[in-house]
């Protein structure tokens, strides 16, 4: 099922933690990322991955921003690995920072630059 129809509905902890590896797998993020993403300890992520996935409000809205992210990028690039490169090229919008960087580095407000900049894009 593609994103968009899986967020049309309303998730369940476990569907949204599936979404967020979705998106960490079309994005080619390593675990350290998507854990720095979620904003949550390496512990937590292994266990939310082996089944028992808990979120607190503030993974529910980076989830949910991460996926209008990917699917800002899907408009724009289609479905192929231009998302991925995207995320990890230098861009003078930020500074000269690859957005993916703005999103780790800046956590939450990292997120939501990112996120404002591609919706300007649509």
């Amino acid at each position: 099922m593609a994103l968009a129809e899986r967020l049309a509905a309303p998730l369940t902890d476990s569907e949204r933690l599936h979404v967020a590896l979705d998106v960490a797998r079309s994005w080619e993020l390593r675990d350290r990322e998507t854990q720095t993403l979620l904003g949550v300890a390496a512990r937590t992520f292994y266990r939310w991955k082996s089944g028992s996935a808990h979120l607190g409000s503030d993974q529910r809205a980076r989830i949910s921003h991460l996926a209008t992210i990917s699917l800002a990028l899907e408009s724009i690039f289609g479905g192929n690995d231009a998302p991925a490169t995207w995320l990890r090229q230098e861009n003078a919008s930020f500074q000269g920072r690859a957005p993916l960087s703005v999103m780790i580095d800046d956590g939450f407000a990292g997120i939501l630059r990112v996120r404002a900049y591609l919706e300007r894009l649509l």
